[in-house]
């Protein structure tokens, strides 16, 4: 009976610590050429079930400046975490090269706090020359970067209203190359609605000295981020009349 009572307990435990812990998805240290705004760094967490918003510091030669809370960027859709960023920083990218960074939040069990010495923080080219290769509903779309150094794109589909993120789509960089053709089949572009595209080339690097309270490592990620329009032009009339046409074509 006492086996089957602890057995019960220790059931209970799992599943009452389970849902009271916090889910720490990512921190990362971005490094961002983007085309409406040029350079900037700031930090990112990607992080749910804690008290209040994370905070950040920090400071040149080891010196940790005052923490403060970091805004909601985004929150996702679940399973994906909310993200809080940091403020912008601007300057050189070789001014933070050195630099420490801290991370601290409050969850269910107590408060933790997670740190890096940023490296090989640097500005990622744009990419150029966007295009449409085909339109409608499932674009097929094209650009370049003549950068070597990253090893991933991602297209990212925002709501050009509230930036509101709606999909996103990694590509590897050896298997594309630096004149990528791709057609995006993940999301449906409505007909008529405009969206913003993020044509992003991403390097990741990790810090050769962090610490952690989670086994998750904070990342330096450099990054650039072509912002285009895109609107899905097809009309709905035109749809229907093109799916009358090819029965008509067929015979």
């Amino acid at each position: 009976m006492k086996k089957w009572l602890f057995f019960l307990w220790f059931i209970h435990f799992i599943f009452l610590t389970d849902a009271s812990a916090f889910t720490h998805s990512w921190t990362q240290i971005s490094s961002d050429n983007r085309s409406t705004r040029g350079w900037t760094v700031k930090t990112e967490i990607g992080i749910d079930g804690i008290s209040g918003n994370p905070q950040w510091a920090y400071g040149s030669s080891g010196v940790l400046g005052s923490f403060t809370a970091m805004d909601p960027w985004m929150v996702w859709t679940p399973p994906y975490p909310p993200i809080y960023e940091s403020a912008f920083l601007s300057g050189q990218p070789s001014d933070y090269n050195g630099y420490s960074f801290a991370w601290t939040w409050t969850g269910a069990n107590g408060s933790y706090i997670q740190t890096a010495v940023a490296t090989g923080i640097r500005k990622v080219p744009l990419s150029y020359n966007f295009h449409v290769v085909s339109g409608g509903e499932h674009p097929t779309i094209g650009w370049s970067n003549d950068d070597l150094n990253f090893s991933q794109y991602r297209i990212r589909i925002l709501n050009p209203d509230t930036e509101a993120l709606l999909d996103e789509i990694s590509l590897d960089y050896a298997q594309f190359g630096a004149h990528p053709v791709y057609k995006i089949n993940e999301f449906s572009f409505l007909p008529g609605v405009a969206y913003l595209l993020r044509i992003e080339a991403r390097q990741f690097l990790m810090p050769s000295v962090y610490s952690t309270p989670d086994g998750i490592i904070p990342m330096v990620l450099n990054r650039s981020t072509l912002i285009v329009p895109y609107t899905n032009s097809v009309t709905e009339t035109r749809k229907r009349s093109m799916t009358w046409l090819f029965p008509l074509l067929l015979d």
